[in-house]
């Protein structure tokens, strides 16, 4: 009897050591910040019929390490059920592994932007199949004690003509998403109270960029800045106008 409790207890303590050295990715669904401004159907404009999913990390390191480090256990979760998650999401991991894409992330003053650090929440988010049914990655991240979510997409995995030959926001919105809010048509979408373009001096480039004011008070900043798409997204009221002259998406690189 004794033996089968020292063997129980041994099983017991492997799956516990397995548990922990699953990683950093984190497969979740329910526990994406609402807070950081959900996307409405409105918004929405998902061709793709593909399954969603969200893994999730703790810094910016292990995003990257899931993304690019061949000798990373993230590396292999994320790639262990690509197949289901859609085209694009795969099109996306084969877009780092062939270094055509590169991981941006957010820095402010030239320092990576810290981190929400929100318990129950992941820092960063990959999801699978999310807005325009493309894969995105969410930063959540804090400026000036503001929360603010920094959301990433590459349109080169389209594979559309129309949409690597556009400058701006608008102009690659149009060919993905004609149905989204924009300048033109926001009037017939109830949750928003303004559309419209916008010159931002961003790390040293000037770029148009689309802005999208709801009625409760929400924001989203999107553009285009080299090979990326990017949208800002605030609760609460506008960004502050000072973080335009500080912000910068800089490719990240290991230690």
């Amino acid at each position: 009897m004794k033996q089968n409790k020292i063997y129980i207890y041994f099983l017991i303590g492997v799956l516990i050591i397995s548990l922990v050295s699953c990683g950093t990715v984190r497969q979740q669904n329910a526990n994406v910040d609402a807070s950081s401004g959900l996307i409405d159907e409105d918004r929405a404009e998902d061709t793709n019929s593909a399954e969603s999913y969200v893994y999730g990390f703790n810094t910016y390191s292990d995003c990257w390490k899931s993304l690019v480090d061949t000798t990373s256990n993230d590396y292999k979760i994320l790639r262990s059920e690509s197949s289901r998650y859609g085209d694009l999401y795969e099109a996306m991991l084969g877009e780092f592994v062939s270094e055509n894409a590169l991981l941006y992330i957010p820095m402010s003053n030239g320092k990576e932007l810290p981190l929400q650090n929100r318990e129950g929440f992941s820092n960063i988010s990959l999801l699978t199949n999310e807005l325009y049914g493309m894969p995105w990655i969410w930063y959540n991240c804090v400026y000036d004690d503001t929360k603010i979510s920094i959301r990433v997409t590459y349109p080169s995995i389209l594979n559309n003509k129309e949409a690597s030959e556009a400058k701006t926001a608008w102009e690659i919105l149009k060919v993905i998403a004609p149905n989204a809010p924009l300048p033109d048509n926001y009037q017939s979408y109830e949750s928003y109270r303004n559309v419209y373009e916008q010159l931002l001096s961003i790390g040293g480039e000037s770029v148009s960029a689309l802005v999208q004011e709801c009625t409760d008070c929400s924001a989203y900043v999107s553009f285009l800045l080299k090979d990326i798409y990017v949208t800002v997204c605030t609760q609460g009221g506008g960004l502050p106008d000072e973080i335009w002259n500080e912000f910068s998406m800089v490719v990240y690189t290991s230690e």
